[in-house]
Order: structure tokens, then C-alpha cells, then sequence
């Protein structure tokens, strides 16, 4: 894993990430703002770009418009949008992304305050900072090697990989699968919560694969299949039984 510090705070200084039980009503708020957008006629189909190596001072907004930040640009300010993905390139730096219906997509060596849709996922890219929570209601996270994330991260529906990256917080799904692997980490609990109405026959799959590292407690609400690789470290586990095992996955 990339030697970094995960203390380290990003070059714009009080930018708070969005705490989980807001995001919806951050997507009505978004919503109710495309309204008055539209009556408004202010560009509401606007998408916008940042060029490689430049920088934007105060926040970027759109309707039904894409966003996106090229190589090494910079944003002074937070990135949102209601029908639209948000694309951040390799070495961008910017505040908040949040997307109601939209992925989110952040490469290498990029710097963000926090990251949030609704119907989308949400990719992050190797060695990036995300310096809060990264929520996701409906769609799949990854994180890749050396990114860290100084926050919870959080879905509801959607699989969520942690490979070689670290989390410093919890990690809640519902009825996503968890997969930690290549020595990823994460400092808080693991949760999948109970079940809802409607999902009581989906079975959940978490793989704490070799050299993970789960330092809170490992919380199973609903039906799932845990395993937990020999070489793994976990704190105290509820709610299922772990299945060791050895070598790259699970025989089953």
C-alpha cells in the first residue's frame, strides 16, 4: 500500500462531509432546486468542466449536466448535480461531490471533502484522500489501493469492495455484498443491517479477505455468509458465524 498519512487534511480547510441521515433530504433539496432552475431559465441542461491544471473558485451546479474536473485541476468551492455524473480526474482537488441521479468517479491522487448520490455508484480511484463519509443509497463503492477515506462509508443497495484502501470509520451496507481484500482497512465496525420489507430473500456475501484489518466489530442483522481469511484480524463478530479460510476466495 502507498505510504500515506492518513491524518493529512486536504488543501481546502472547512469542508465538513454530509452526515448519512441527511442524504435525502440533500436530494430533495437538489430536486427543489432544479425547479426553481428551470422556471428560472438559468441553465439548468448545463454541464461543466474544469481544464487540466486549473483552478475554479466558489461551487459548480447543474441540473441535468455532468461535471468534471480534468488532471490536476482545482476547486475551490463543492461539486453538485441532479441528473448528471460527477467525473473527477487524476490529481483534482475540489470540496463535496453529490449527485442525486448520477455515478461519481474519482482517479488516482485526487483530494475531495466528501462524496454522496442516490441512484449511482461511486468508484474511487488508488491513493485519493476523501477527507469525510461516502454515502450511497442505491449503487455498488469501490475503493482502490492506498485511498483513504477519513469517514464511514455507507450504502444501502449495492456491493461494496475495499481493496487495499483503508476506511477511518465504520462500514454499513444493508443488503450489499462486502468484500475487504488485499489488506484493506477499516477501523471502525462492519454493520449489515436488518432487513427491510421486500429484500428478506437476499443473502449477503462479506469476504474479509487475507491481511484485512476490521478493528471494531463485525455486526450481522439479516442472513448473510461471512468469511473471514486466516490471516485476517477482526474484532468480535454478532450475529453469524465466520467461516475460515485460505488461499485468494472462499471455495464457497
Amino acid at each position: 500500500m502507498a505510504d500515506r498519512n492518513p491524518n493529512r487534511v486536504p488543501y481546502l480547510w472547512g469542508l465538513k462531509a454530509m452526515s448519512k441521515g441527511r442524504i435525502l433530504f440533500r436530494g430533495l433539496a437538489l430536486v427543489a432546486l432544479a425547479t426553481l432552475l428551470a422556471a428560472c431559465g438559468n441553465g439548468v441542461n448545463q454541464s461543466h468542466e474544469v481544464a487540466a491544471g486549473a483552478e475554479h473558485q466558489g461551487n459548480l451546479g447543474s441540473v441535468n449536466g455532468t461535471i468534471t474536473l480534468r488532471e490536476g485541476a482545482r476547486v475551490d468551492g463543492d461539486l453538485s448535480t441532479v441528473n448528471g455524473a460527477i467525473r473527477i480526474e487524476r490529481g483534482a482537488r475540489a470540496g463535496s461531490a453529490e449527485t442525486v441521479n448520477g455515478s461519481i468517479r474519482v482517479a488516482d491522487d485526487a483530494e475531495l471533502a466528501s462524496l454522496t448520490t442516490v441512484n449511482g455508484s461511486i468508484r474511487v480511484g488508488s491513493d485519493a484522500l476523501i477527507a469525510g463519509k461516502i454515502t450511497a443509497v442505491n449503487g455498488a463503492i469501490g475503493l482502490d489501493k492506498g485511498t483513504v477515506v477519513s469517514g464511514a462509508v455507507s450504502n444501502v443497495n449495492g456491493a461494496i469492495t475495499v481493496d487495499a484502501a483503508r476506511i477511518e470509520g465504520s462500514l454499513k451496507t444493508s443488503t450489499g455484498d462486502i468484500r475487504i481484500i488485499n489488506g484493506g482497512h477499516i477501523t471502525g465496525d462492519l454493520r449489515v443491517s436488518e432487513v427491510r420489507r421486500g429484500d428478506h430473500d437476499k443473502r449477503v456475501r462479506i469476504v474479509i479477505g487475507q491481511d484485512a484489518v476490521v478493528e471494531g466489530k463485525i455486526v450481522i442483522e439479516r442472513a448473510a455468509d461471512l468469511f473471514i481469511h486466516e490471516t485476517a484480524r477482526t474484532g468480535e463478530v454478532e450475529g453469524a458465524s465466520a467461516v475460515r479460510f485460505s488461499g485468494d476466495e472462499p471455495t464457497r
